[in-house]
């Protein structure tokens, strides 16, 4: 029973990790850019629209603030992730060379 919710546990952050990192890559977009500028010119073309557009962008700030957020977390976490294994494999590349050099003096 335990082990199948650890399963079930780690797919769904498998796919809430994969929908915050899309999400994120999706709302940095220039597309996004495009679709928030004729968004905001929404109610120079219709004023009557303003109240709902209001509603609107609110509603997507609050939707997109903590997705954004954590599909940050998710892709700061992998350059760290990348970041150390790069720092092994450098501290392993150090320690051979200066085996050598330390062999050649001898």
């Amino acid at each position: 029973m335990a082990k199948s919710l650890g399963i079930i546990h780690r797919a769904i952050n498998k796919i809430n990790r994969a929908i915050a990192i899309n999400m994120t890559l999706a709302m940095g977009s220039i597309w996004a850019f495009y679709c928030f500028i004729l968004f905001g010119l929404g109610p120079v073309v219709f004023p009557a629209s303003e109240p709902q557009l209001l509603y609107w962008s609110n509603f997507i700030q609050l939707i997109f603030l903590p997705v954004i957020m954590v599909g940050q977390n998710v892709l700061g976490q992998a350059d760290r992730d990348r970041a150390l294994k790069d720092h092994e494999s450098l501290e392993e590349l150090v320690k051979g060379v200066t085996k050598v050099i330390t062999s050649k003096k001898q």
